[in-house]
């Protein structure tokens, strides 16, 4: 349960972080950068920001596989919180009076993008781990730009005034922002099985020092 909590508190350091260097971009003049790069832009800063702070917290030697999955499943369900909750106070007008229907944007669309969500933080969330503790940069850089590039995209869907109201434009985008996800959570799964027995081995042992650490001292001095 800890680290579900230190997930969530990541994610949202991450997001008051990636806004704040976003603004300052913006008052720069980067909203007038090309389209493409605007996207790749915001997709390099988001990555950073979020698994930036991922690998803060699960640096620890003393983090453990299931630890960094519950970090991830965390974020990614916060995020669906966090999406309802934005969704609901949009619905209120200029004079804080509710108008239309509550959560009608939640269809199948949402669920879908949702679901894939989750498996996305989560894959992300364990890559790193698992490149923290092997100290290996390959899974870290699979998890950058797997996440650079669904943040991007996005970004470069905004900036370019895509109509994600149109059912084809956003099942093309939805439907590739699954495939990139499935690349993730097969990476981590292979990597994870890979390195299993060194990651279990070393979590046992440290659990096995900070036991003999806390525990009281035996036998007595007569």
């Amino acid at each position: 349960m800890r680290w579900m909590f230190l997930g969530i508190a990541s994610w949202m350091l991450a997001l008051i972080l990636k806004n704040a260097l976003v603004y300052l971009l913006e008052s720069a003049g980067a909203g007038h950068w090309p389209i493409a790069s605007q996207g790749v832009l915001a997709g390099t800063i988001s990555a950073a920001c979020e698994l930036g702070a991922a690998a803060v917290f699960l640096r620890k030697p003393s983090v453990r596989l299931i630890d960094a999955i519950g970090f991830g499943v965390a974020i990614g369900s916060f995020e669906v919180v966090f999406t309802l909750g934005v969704g609901f106070l949009e619905k209120f007008d200029d004079n804080l009076r509710f108008a239309g229907t509550p959560f009608d944007f939640v269809d199948g669309m949402f669920l879908f993008e949702r679901f894939f969500a989750v498996i996305g933080h989560t894959a992300e969330r364990v890559l790193i781990f698992v490149a923290l503790f092997c100290r290996q940069w390959l899974p870290a850089a699979i998890a950058f730009v797997t996440f650079s590039f669904v943040d991007g995209l996005a970004a470069h869907g905004l900036a370019a005034n895509w109509n994600w109201e149109n059912a084809a434009v956003n099942f093309r985008f939805q439907l590739t922002v699954a495939a990139i996800t499935l690349i993730e959570g097969t990476a981590a799964a292979w990597f994870v099985r890979k390195h299993y027995s060194k990651l279990t081995h070393a979590n046992s042992r440290e659990t096995e020092k900070r036991e003999s650490k806390d525990a009281p001292a035996t036998g007595a001095v007569n």
